[in-house]
């Protein structure tokens, strides 16, 4: 296993560890679970019909002294699950948002693993956000967030800032495209070897490295080009897909 997928194992192992709290609410595939402002949490998909969050003991003198209050904030929103997080449920989008202004606990989610997954995240206080067998459609905008993905097929769109992606596929959806862009992280994404990709990567101060094989593009002239950026097909071509760091290195693998 690469470096990038024992990271991503040690990750898991550690946040599937000691969750004592939880609260669940029905759900289906097809809709939307929507995650915002949470600094660090795990999500993973299952053969279910509930989202079941979890996070660890808690036994602050803080949460002593609020014992049989509620948490609020200045949004209206309040504490409904009794770990710390509001849930509210509106068109099919189920909305996810904690109260703690410290954000200091860490989540577990497990939802069905066809659900689309929406995170968003803009503050400097963003830690890990960990993805295991979620087959459904996924969105991530962060700032400083790390981003680990496994066992997934996409489609995917990332845009995170400082924060590197990880991402390894068991297969590649060829419904919509795949896009993963990162300003100043790394990039690093593990496909099946016989994927059928039309693929774009791109890094203007980093490097590109690949252990697959790309039939590049040709420029209107017939050259092919050769720079900061690389557009090719892999196996005859299929679904697009776009790996861009502005700063950092973009590694695409193929999986053994």
């Amino acid at each position: 296993m690469k470096k990038s997928g024992i990271l991503i194992a040690a990750l898991f192992l550690m946040s599937t560890t000691l969750w004592a709290q939880e609260y669940k609410i029905k759900a289906s595939a097809n809709q939307t679970l929507a995650l915002i402002e949470i600094n660090s949490i795990s999500v993973e998909g299952y053969d279910g019909n509930e989202i079941v969050i979890s996070t660890e003991s808690n036994n602050s003198s803080d949460e002593e002294r609020a014992k049989g209050l509620t948490a609020i904030n200045g949004m209206g929103l309040k504490d409904n699950s009794g770990i710390g997080l509001s849930v509210t449920e509106k068109d099919g989008i189920i909305e996810v948002v904690p109260l703690s202004k410290r954000g200091d606990k860490t989540y577990l989610v497990k939802i069905p693993k066809g659900m689309k997954l929406k995170y968003e995240h803009s503050s400097s206080y963003g830690r890990s956000f960990n993805i295991k067998n979620v087959t459904g459609e996924i969105e991530v905008s962060s700032n400083h967030n790390s981003i680990f993905l496994e066992d997934i097929t996409g489609p995917v769109t990332i845009n995170t800032v400082h924060g590197n992606v990880d991402a390894i596929f068991t297969s590649v959806n060829q419904a919509n495209p795949t896009s993963i862009i990162s300003a100043h992280g790394l990039i690093d994404v593990t496909f099946p070897e016989n994927s059928k990709i039309n693929i774009k990567m791109s890094s203007n101060w980093g490097e590109l490295y690949t252990d697959m094989n790309i039939a590049m593009d040709e420029s209107e002239d017939g050259m092919k080009e050769y720079s900061s950026k690389v557009s090719g097909k892999i196996n005859g071509g299929g679904v697009e897909v776009d790996l861009s760091s502005t700063h950092g290195t973009v590694y695409l693998r193929k999986k053994n």
